[in-house]
């Protein structure tokens, strides 16, 4: 959003946020994809086409600074349409983009403003590799313990003998300082409902009363390590603990720390044949995230070939991951295609999609 009237005051957040960066190889980088108001003219009202050509006129990219979120153009009313958006999604994916934005071309910012009444009128549609199950990368992480919250409590009420609401990742830190011999995992994340659906959570509070113990007792078999000031405290530790595999989407630093963690995980399994020694340690998940955030080196034919075939269900029962939380991505469903709230594309599409005549811009 422009503010072309507050751009002074703009700009000083701008340099202080540059000049107080955390790390000295950081540097802010600014993407503009949209235009709001320009000189005090709301330009909510305006369609997308409209707002995207403001934006060029105002904007002046500037390499390693600011740039503007490039698009493509794609009319769902040809039968072609499906073929170039997974053309398209399968190179993104390649290149280590985080995905797709879906956009009506003609419509307004808010459904407020447009004349279409219809359900799906404003929506924006995200397409990203880890919210089609089967392309996402999944690793074993460790539950080390876990926590009670009566407010979760009250979203989970369809579970029995629910003894915990949350459960915390750890991983084996062995560079870690401590005074005790015994094995150090630091804790990373904190899981709830919107991490682990409901049959994994029950499973987790029925097996885990056989493991649980007091975090200082005597007998407790780990030492923790906890620098996220944002992390509630763990109230149990598991004697022998849980390993799951887990997805996210990519990784990011936690606040008030320099280190990487999974972007919104997920639990998609509960692993009970497998030891903690061999789950992600925290040198191991670093060494993810680094590879994650490189710059591919390599060609990307074939990473672009091998995504658009596995695009295409086998089953012809295409499912995703449905995003229903505005401010969260971990609140998270899977859906198929039929039964989505989502309108399915022309063929056996993977995706939920924006069918418009007048044709939708991606970003």
């Amino acid at each position: 959003m422009i503010l072309r009237a507050y751009t002074s005051f703009s700009f000083v957040i701008l340099i202080l946020l540059m000049l107080l960066r955390p790390d000295p190889q950081e540097r802010l980088f600014i993407v503009f994809f949209d235009l709001l108001l320009l000189d005090d003219n709301l330009a909510l009202a305006k369609p997308y086409k409209e707002r995207r050509a403001l934006l060029h006129e105002v904007v002046n990219p500037i390499h390693g600074l600011a740039d503007i979120t490039p698009q493509f153009n794609i009319d769902f009313s040809f039968p072609s349409a499906y073929e170039r958006l997974k053309e398209e999604f399968s190179l993104v994916s390649a290149q280590k983009w985080e995905g797709l934005v879906l956009k009506g071309a003609d419509e307004p910012y808010f459904r407020t403003f447009s004349q279409d009444t219809s359900e799906f009128s404003c929506c924006w549609i995200k397409f990203k590799k880890e919210s089609i199950p089967g392309l996402g990368d999944t690793a074993d992480f460790v539950l080390i313990g876990a926590r009670y919250d009566s407010r979760e409590a009250a979203s989970l009420h369809n579970i029995k003998g629910l003894s915990w609401t949350s459960f915390f990742i750890g991983c084996l830190d062995d560079d870690a300082v401590s005074l005790s011999s015994k094995p150090t995992f630091r804790i990373i994340d904190i899981l709830n409902r919107h991490n682990i659906n409901t049959p994994l959570m029950q499973t987790l509070n029925q097996l885990g009363q056989f493991q649980a113990c007091d975090v200082d007792s005597d007998d407790a078999p780990f030492s923790l390590r906890v620098d996220q000031v944002r992390l509630t405290k763990i109230q149990v530790m598991f004697r022998t603990p849980f390993i799951v595999e887990m997805t996210g989407f990519g990784f990011d630093k936690p606040q008030g720390v320099r280190y990487y963690s999974l972007r919104f995980p997920r639990v998609v399994k509960i692993h009970s044949d497998r030891k903690y020694e061999a789950a992600t340690s925290f040198k191991d998940l670093q060494e993810l995230a680094r590879i994650a955030n490189s710059a591919p080196v390599e060609e990307l034919s074939q990473d672009v070939a091998d995504l658009t075939e596995r695009l295409d269900p086998t089953d012809k029962k295409p499912q995703y991951i449905v995003d229903h939380s505005e401010n969260s991505a971990t609140a998270m469903t899977v859906s198929s295609a039929a039964t989505s709230s989502q309108a399915p594309m022309a063929g056996n599409s993977p995706f939920g999609g924006h069918e418009s005549s007048q044709g939708t811009d991606v970003q």
